[in-house]
């Protein structure tokens, strides 16, 4: 091999664990922040314990290695974390058994008592798998979908767990396959049926460490990081101060109500009469926002991004629908030909709560030509060909009604 080749891959295999553990500007802007360097235990420690296990775990190549028959015994993060999402990689030896848990307390002998367990398992290891037992679970109480995108021991599957307002959601290589609520009677139900009813503080923890679970085989763990919902992104713009339209402007529908828009109980309420927009400008951003929508036969609310034109009602930017039957979804309201693809959804499971009390979490990631809308955690549509140019933030109301509150938007720099 040519010196100059070999000195290029040496380069290269130095740099790998250094950009799997690397964050993108659209990642950092959105809160994401890496609890895994890829080179050390930082961060990291035994259960009940005040550092990293002497034996069975190892870091390969960026990787956690859960080393089969090591006896290092579970690992967790130092810091404990309410409201969160965390995405990682993990990988599984043929036939292997681990699990990722999340609001752990350290109250009893082991993790899986306080803290619910996505599984993580080679399905193929037992040809009789109790459904709630397998890949992606939640594990012993809720079985994942049955048609689930699991790739096959030696292979990388990417896990996400969002925890939020109670609703906790497992995604697998990018689908939603289970869901449930901490807060219902469902859930407490199904504790009070499973094995975890004889320890006190299970699936109950308001905050919690993130455990990766030593079950005694080859397993392992890369590119972990997390974001917190109850703490600022870096760089973070409240757009709305909560108490009235400070920042904002009305484009009032030629002959409707110039008053349509109002404030009650820290919340913008939008009713027929045109647009609320921005004074300020932007580009490239993620913006976030919580919002409920009246369930009307003719329901048309929308939120509109790199908005163009003049103080009008024009419709000229990207448009994000947000009535109850299709929220989420990209409509084309600028003059270039946008490329626009809506994922599968999971399991049916991304309908948008109607209820007078159903307030829904969206996000909206503006970065370059591309836009991608997040529902509820789950992705909903993503364009690619938009305008990169500087426009407002937009509510729009032409018929029934809505309410939306905490816009919060961080510029990607």
């Amino acid at each position: 091999m040519p010196r100059r080749c070999a000195l290029l891959l040496a380069v290269l295999a130095l740099l790998a664990p250094l950009s799997r553990a690397g964050l993108s500007p659209a990642e950092r802007a959105a809160g994401w922040r890496s609890i895994f360097d890829g080179e050390t235990f930082n961060g990291w420690r035994g259960y009940r314990a005040d550092g990293p296990p002497a034996k069975g775990w190892a870091i390969e190549d960026g990787a956690l290695h859960v080393i089969a028959g090591g006896g290092g015994g579970d690992i967790i993060t130092t810091e404990q974390f309410g409201d969160f999402e965390l995405a990682l990689e993990f990988r599984v030896a043929p036939l292997a058994n681990s699990g990722i848990m999340y609001r752990v307390a350290e109250i009893h002998g082991a993790p899986w008592m306080t803290g619910p367990e996505f599984q993580v398992l080679d399905d193929a290891r037992d040809e009789a798998l109790d459904p709630r037992h397998a890949v992606a679970a939640v594990y012993d109480l809720y079985r994942p979908a049955v048609n689930k995108p699991v790739k096959p021991a030696g292979r990388w599957n990417l896990d996400r767990i969002r925890v939020r307002d109670g609703i906790v959601q497992h995604y697998l290589n990018g689908m939603k396959v289970a869901e449930y609520d901490m807060r219902s009677k469902d859930w407490t139900d199904r504790i009070a049926g499973s094995k975890f009813r004889v320890y006190e503080g299970f699936g109950v923890q308001p905050r919690g460490h993130i455990c990766l679970q030593d079950h005694g085989d080859d397993v392992w763990y890369r590119n972990i990081r997390i974001r917190e919902f109850d703490k600022p992104a870096p760089g973070e713009i409240v757009l709305f101060n909560g108490n009235d339209l400070t920042g904002w402007t009305t484009r009032p529908r030629r002959g409707a109500d110039p008053d349509a828009w109002s404030v009650r109980n820290r919340a913008i309420v939008g009713t027929p009469g045109g647009m609320l927009a921005s004074e300020r400008n932007y580009e490239n951003f993620v913006l976030t926002f919580r919002w409920r929508s009246q369930q009307t036969p003719d329901a048309d609310q929308s939120l509109l991004i790199r908005l163009g034109g003049e103080q009008t009602d024009r419709l000229a930017g990207v448009e994000i629908r947000l009535e109850p039957d299709n929220a989420g979804e990209i409509r084309n309201r600028t003059d270039a030909p946008l490329t626009i693809t809506t994922p599968p959804r999971g399991s049916g499971m991304h309908t948008v709560p109607t209820s007078p009390d159903a307030w829904n979490h969206g996000e909206v990631i503006a970065d370059g030509n591309r836009v991608t809308v997040f529902i509820n955690g789950e992705k909903t549509a993503e364009a690619t060909g938009c305008p990169a140019q500087p426009g407002a933030i937009a509510l729009r109301c032409g018929s029934g009604g809505f309410r939306i509150t905490e816009i919060r938007l961080t510029p990607i720099e």
